[in-house]
């Protein structure tokens, strides 16, 4: 995920380039589209189906009613809406109607911007099931003691429980969002919900123990 929060010096290009930054496509340039708006209204209660779950990259304007600067970006997110139609998904989020997904994301200024890709979000969020996530940096020898025990859950869970690795320095957002103080952190996730957490190297069976009570009915 990239942000761009509200700043009058972050301008329509530079959201136009965070866009192709994502979405790794060069030929944005088709021109504006008239007719209906294609900005999705996202609500608490469909944020997960209509972004989370996308393939893709979409990008989320949080905005409220009585903010001026929300008001200037308006036109660019629609602009980009039309430029990028079928390509990019994007939509808007009305943080004073929606206050669950604005304190998900800690949006504390208006407007904020995020563009998603394909990762954390529709893979483990939107997953229903469960799911183990490593998180860990390529020069951390804790993490180099723990990967072969993850690689051999992923193996033995194969097709019951989704394991995945996150780079924390690739992926700082997500280390923020989950509040990552050491490494590696393992977290189980039941749901899109974490239900268990391990900090440093941890045994196999403490592992396997916290995966099978999180498949428990």
């Amino acid at each position: 995920m990239s942000y761009s929060t509200g700043r009058l010096r972050r301008t329509s290009w530079l959201l136009c380039l965070t866009v192709l930054w994502a979405s790794g496509c060069a030929t944005a340039g088709r021109g504006p589209q008239t007719g209906a708006s294609r900005v999705l209204a996202l609500t608490d209660a469909d944020f997960a189906s209509k972004i989370d779950a996308h393939r893709g990259v979409c990008l989320v304007d949080f905005w409220a009613p009585w903010c001026l600067p929300c008001s200037i970006v308006s036109p660019t997110v629609e602009e980009l809406a039309d430029e990028y139609a079928g390509a990019v998904r994007v939509g808007k989020v009305d943080t004073d109607a929606q206050p669950q997904t604005m304190a998900r994301f800690r949006i504390q200024a208006l407007p904020t911007l995020i563009v998603f890709r394909d990762g954390f979000a529709s893979k483990i969020d939107a997953h229903r099931g469960v799911c183990l996530v490593d998180f860990w940096a390529p020069w951390c020898l804790p993490c180099s003691i723990v990967s072969p025990t993850v690689e051999e859950l992923a193996d033995e869970y194969a097709g019951a429980v989704r394991v995945g690795k996150v780079d924390t320095d690739a992926q700082p957002q997500t280390m923020a969002r989950f509040r990552i103080q050491a490494l590696p952190t393992l977290i189980v996730f039941r749901d899109g919900r974490p239900v268990k957490r391990f900090v440093g190297v941890t045994p196999k069976d403490a592992l396997k123990a916290a995966i099978d009570e999180a498949r428990k009915p």
